[in-house]
């Protein structure tokens, strides 16, 4: 939230402030002196500034590969999820299939009893008819 955030505040803050006590230590020098480390005190801030201003490209460069890179592996993670999800999906549909088909089953085993019962009881009724009449 600063304003110091923005790299056009920086450079500008680098390209204008003096370091403390600059204009102190040049105010005793002859004029030629004055100018020729005047001009090298500026060729350094010009410098620093460069240097600065590279690093902060360089910076936002790899800040672009980095989120392209989350932005791929993103991808690759929802595709994953995806997949995932559907199998599960095909999984729950595989588990109902099969207990329906339980059910199925147990409903034709119990039928299958009943009528095995039911017989039973009419070959038990015919066997006491015929030894007891």
């Amino acid at each position: 939230g600063s304003l110091l955030d923005t790299p056009e505040a920086c450079q500008d803050l680098v390209d204008h402030v003096a370091p403390p006590g600059y204009f102190a230590e040049l105010s005793h020098m002859p004029n030629d002196e004055f100018l020729r480390q005047y001009n090298v005190n500026l060729d350094r801030q010009v410098a620093m500034g460069s240097q600065l201003r590279l690093r902060f490209e360089q910076e936002a460069k790899l800040l672009k590969k980095f989120v392209a890179q989350v932005a791929r592996r993103d991808g690759r993670l929802s595709q994953q999820v995806a997949a995932l999800q559907e199998q599960v999906s095909g999984e729950e549909k595989l588990k109902a299939s099969f207990e329906e088909f339980k059910r199925y089953k147990d409903n034709r085993v119990e039928k299958r009893c009943a009528e095995l019962d039911a017989r039973l009881d009419a070959l038990s009724i015919d066997f006491d008819e015929e030894l007891y009449p």
